[in-house]
């Protein structure tokens, strides 16, 4: 979600509007290796903090060696070389001991931690410059003890470092490397068996160190990196957590909302009925006063299809089984269903809702489309309480902007982030008749992605909000043959259908309704009396209406299969499901069949039966 940083009126004209915002949002194709970039960077700061975190037991070698160093070739060394030596190890050690205190107090930002790295480098350098210079200054060939101490004292202080430095190799390498290369190459110039041996040893000793410096490093790392790991998979358990809890609280505001928001019109149907019961009651009931409860009857199951068809839009999105038909769509088209749509409810909530015209032609699933601009239209009557509504569209550089304005309570700065969540509604609102379930905003985000469309909104507490879907902007698609060029085949006042359906209420319900409608229908339970039926009124049977979930772990696709394979010729089928999650109504998509969702209105019921026979001479390929 977007969130925008300033207000602009909508241009009511479709103009330009001047803002280059990009409709949609993806990902960059370079996350991923950012993310691998900037984890590699963390490992390596640390290993630079590493580093100086070692450095104390070089400055202890450094002094405590240089003074025994010095002590012992007090009186075989000229004094002044010696002091000068000494006094350059001093100075160098407590500049280092300075970087050192300036890091460890106040650690660098990650993207300078390498810098600091290099700059430790280059003192050990020094360093190694200043240990290397005793083989050239002290080491003297006629006096054996000098050789002797001079190779203790570089093998010592090399061998000791191994450990400090290794965190950062290159650092080792500028302390090792021209500490020993000099007693190395001063051997050789010597001469002699002797000199040789303890030149050959000199670069065994280097290579060996540097070799457990790769080891050193290599275990420091992957140390390092398995601490990262853990302390990644504990941020992980945590968000997982608060992802539960969230989902446990939505959850627990789900049910609550729910209970209330589902059993107002259940309550209502059930007074309603035993309203109907006793007008039966009566010698000649009063057909107006039947009129008027079947017009409220109606009105409540309406109110309880509203609220259940939320929560299978939000299944169908994420089961991944709503087919996107992107298109240019003319958004005056939109916008009129839009206005004819919600101008009844705004008038009976005493608000004013006024529709931008425009000519201007967006790419979209116009399906999608229209049910998310609708449920930002509704979410937006439903908490607005004066005032009114403006739905327009405004150019949005090669994009294009739908907005709907209210003047309604507005939403919290703070709650913004969570409004397109499931089941959240804002807080601090009276809840209202048929405020819904808090699915409506989630729906349009989903719907969004689906679209590759950029979902926008900004609010002020108290003075109103205003949603917006950036799209793509399309040209005007050219204009389709008339409708009717061919006669589509004719569909017969009466069908013979078949009814399977587990649940006697809901059978003997749908199988009045048709036989209402001039249909003959053979009504089953099960699978077998289908089977029953189909073998024995074949020839009646024009078309199969199968409730999805059917006892025996049997589906309603496979009893249609069953059933198509006793008779003469495979027949249309439509299946009928009440199931909301995402797998079920996967399983029931792929089956091939039309799909229809509960609760099912008596006239969408006759007009897909009548659309399913005359567009489908057999089942579909495979499924039969």
């Amino acid at each position: 979600m977007k969130t925008a940083a300033r207000t602009i009126p909508p241009d009511t004209t479709g103009g330009n509007a001047g803002s280059a915002t990009a409709p949609g949002s993806a990902a960059a194709p370079g996350s991923a290796r950012a993310a691998d970039s900037g984890a590699a960077a963390a490992v390596q700061a640390e290993m630079v903090a590493v580093l100086f975190r070692q450095f104390k037991p070089i400055v202890f070698g450094n002094l405590a060696v240089a003074l025994i160093f010095t002590s012992m070739f007090w009186g075989r060394a000229d004094r002044v070389v010696l002091v000068g030596w000494l006094l350059a190890v001093f100075v160098l050690t407590f500049v280092r001991v300075l970087v050192m205190v300036r890091y460890l107090r106040q650690p660098p930002p990650t993207a300078q931690a390498l810098r600091w790295a290099w700059l430790a480098t280059a003192f050990s350098g020094l360093s190694g410059l200043l240990w290397g210079a005793i083989s050239l200054l002290f080491l003297m060939p006629d006096q054996l003890v000098t050789i002797v101490l001079v190779g203790f004292v570089l093998a010592g202080m090399t061998g000791g470092s191994v450990a400090s430095l290794s965190a950062f190799p290159p650092a080792y390498y500028a302390y090792a490397v021209p500490a020993v290369v000099p007693f190395i190459a001063r051997t050789f110039m010597i001469g002699g068996e002797l000199f040789q041996v303890l030149g050959l040893l000199a670069i065994c000793l280097l290579g060996v160190n540097l070799y457990y410096s790769q080891v050193i490093w290599k275990t420091v790392r992957s140390s390092v990196m398995l601490r990262f790991e853990n302390l990644q998979l504990i941020s992980q358990l945590q968000k997982e957590k608060e992802r539960a809890e969230s989902a446990n609280r939505a959850k627990s505001q789900f049910l609550a909302a729910a209970s209330h928001d589902l059993r107002q019109p259940i309550h209502a149907l059930g007074l309603f009925a035993g309203s109907l019961g006793l007008l039966g009651q009566q010698p000649q009931p009063d057909r107006e006063a039947v009129a008027t409860l079947a017009g409220r009857i109606q009105a409540s199951l309406r109110s309880l299809g509203t609220l259940l068809s939320g929560l299978l839009d939000i299944s169908r999105l994420e089961s991944g089984t709503v087919e996107v038909r992107m298109r240019p769509v003319a958004l005056a088209e939109v916008f009129e269903e839009v206005e004819h749509g919600f101008a009844a409810m705004a008038r009976d909530r005493g608000l004013r809702l006024r529709v931008a015209r425009t000519r201007l032609w967006a790419q979209a699933d116009p399906v999608l489309l229209k049910r998310s601009l609708g449920n930002l239209v509704e979410n937006a009557l439903r908490y607005t309480a004066r005032g009114g509504l403006l739905v327009g569209c405004r150019r949005r550089g090669a994009g294009i902007a739908l907005q709907v304005w209210d003047t309604g309570i507005g939403i919290d700065e703070r709650q913004i982030p969570h409004v397109f969540r499931e089941f959240y509604q804002v807080e601090d609102v009276v809840r209202v008749q048929e405020q819904g379930l808090g699915l409506g905003l989630s729906i349009v985000r989903r719907a969004a992605d689906l679209m590759g469309a950029g979902v926008e909104v900004r609010s002020r507490p108290g003075r109103g909000s205003v949603f917006s879907i950036v799209l793509a902007r399309a040209q005007a698609a050219p204009a389709l043959a008339p409708a009717g060029a061919e006669a589509s085949p004719g569909v017969p006042v009466s069908l013979g259908i078949l009814l399977i359906d587990d649940q006697q209420a809901v059978l003997d319900a749908t199988a009045d309704l048709l036989r209402g409608r001039g249909h003959g229908v053979l009504a089953a339970r099960t699978v077998a009396e289908a089977l029953t039926l189909a073998a024995r009124e074949d020839t009646r049977i024009e078309l199969i209406l199968a409730d999805f979930r059917l006892d025996s772990q049997l589906t309603g696709a496979d009893a249609i299969r069953e059933v198509n394979a006793r008779l003469p010729r495979p027949v249309p089928a439509i299946i009928i499901t009440g199931d909301t999650s995402p797998e079920r109504i996967q399983e029931a998509m792929s089956s091939g069949y039309r799909i229809m969702h509960k609760p099912i209105a008596a006239e969408v019921l006759m007009a897909v039966i009548a659309e399913t026979f005359a567009k489908t001479a057999t089942v579909p390929a495979g499924a039969g």
